[in-house]
């Protein structure tokens, strides 16, 4: 029996039987240090529980007795800019249902929720047909004056870079404010308010002169070469240089439908003691082509 005894521990193999013992072994081992983590974490959230049950009950009160919440982050975080650029108009429609226009190189800025505070800030040229709000009057507020409508059809052109601000009226009413000079002005269909330099003019004006550029018509009523020059730039995207001091004493009126800037300065060269010289446009290193650029003399007699 000895023998048979010894046979049996030495011939048969005890590797699986080692292993399902460590097996087991480990399993419990696990069990165990899962199961202390498993209430140092229900420990942890409980406590994280009853710390922001508070937090969540005040937030909640605060949200309900703050009725400006809601304005507040509209205020905030719904700032709406739309932005024309040099070369191109643009149709744009508001949330309260006026719409407009804005011309090259404009942008106008506005505040969401807008049918309660219908503020726009202009920077540039824009049309506004503004849809008629009795309790909640339109402004429109540039550098040099503020402009408040309940519901009609105008016209401003306030760049930056000009030292003059024009409003024309084609419908309704409007009250022009100027703060620097403490005056109010109310206008009337078919008038024109220029301010330049703390002066004031208000006159009679065709409005379709002076809002055509809405339906592509460019118009010079008697304007100096400066102001020419700068619808041009802007009109066309180009690069505009005057040469002679001289021409900025003249004045030009025309009318132009969709004509190309080649065209238009011949026919400017024809009123006008002026020539001009277009360079060829040249690509950079960036393999973009530059913006064509035009040189205006002074006319030889």
């Amino acid at each position: 029996m000895a023998n048979i005894s010894n046979y049996l521990l030495t011939s048969k193999d005890l590797n699986p039987i080692l292993d399902k013992v460590h097996h087991v072994l480990r399993v419990k081992e696990y069990s165990a240090f899962n199961s202390f983590n498993r209430k140092i974490i229900k420990w942890y959230s409980t406590a994280a529980a009853i710390l922001l049950i508070p937090m969540l009950v005040s937030s909640v009160f605060y949200f309900m007795l703050d009725k400006n919440h809601d304005d507040k982050l509209a205020a905030q975080f719904s700032t709406i800019v739309i932005e024309s650029h040099n070369g191109q108009s643009l149709n744009f429609n508001l949330p309260d249902g006026t719409s407009g226009v804005l011309n090259a190189s404009s942008r106008i800025t506005y505040k969401l929720p807008f049918s309660k505070n219908r503020d726009i800030s202009l920077s540039g040229c824009a049309f506004f047909d503004v849809a008629h709000d009795s309790i909640h009057p339109f402004r429109v507020i540039t550098p040099k004056l503020n402009i408040k409508v309940l519901g009609t059809k105008f016209g401003v052109e306030a760049y930056r870079d000009d030292e003059f601000t024009n409003v024309v009226l084609e419908k309704g009413k409007v009250q022009c404010d100027i703060p620097s000079l403490g005056k109010k002005i109310i206008m009337k269909p078919n008038e024109k308010l220029l301010v330049e330099n703390n002066e004031v003019f208000l006159r009679k004006a065709n409005a379709c002169d002076f809002i055509g550029w809405k339906d592509g018509l460019l118009v010079f009523r008697d304007e100096d070469m400066d102001i020419v020059i700068k619808k041009l730039m802007r009109w066309y995207n180009v690069d505009i240089s005057i040469e002679d001091e001289a021409l900025a004493r003249y004045s030009f009126k025309a009318t132009f439908d969709d004509e190309p800037i080649d065209e238009v300065l011949k026919l400017l060269a024809r009123t006008s003691p002026i020539r001009y010289e277009i360079e060829k446009r040249k690509m950079d290193n960036t393999g973009k082509y530059t913006r064509k650029k035009i040189k205006i003399y002074k006319r030889k007699k």
